[in-house]
């Protein structure tokens, strides 16, 4: 099985799970619509955590759908 610094690390810290699995023209550092339901108000947010060295993704508009 595979560790999660193991598929950080083949996935570029993360970005690459982030691109597969999120449709649309979003952007690092842009807010946007989010896909994964109803969005009505682009708040959500790709951003690369310098502390952990990983991408992540914060939605403002719903808590439940941020994280690494």
């Amino acid at each position: 099985m595979l560790r999660k610094e193991e598929i950080l690390e083949r996935t570029s810290n993360g970005l690459a799970v982030f691109k597969h699995y999120l449709s649309g023209n979003w952007r690092i550092g842009r807010n946007f619509l989010n896909p994964l339901y109803e969005d009505s108000k682009a708040s959500c947010n790709i951003y690369f955590d310098r502390r952990g060295g990983i991408y992540k993704m914060k939605d403002f508009g719903n808590d439940s759908y941020s994280g690494d």
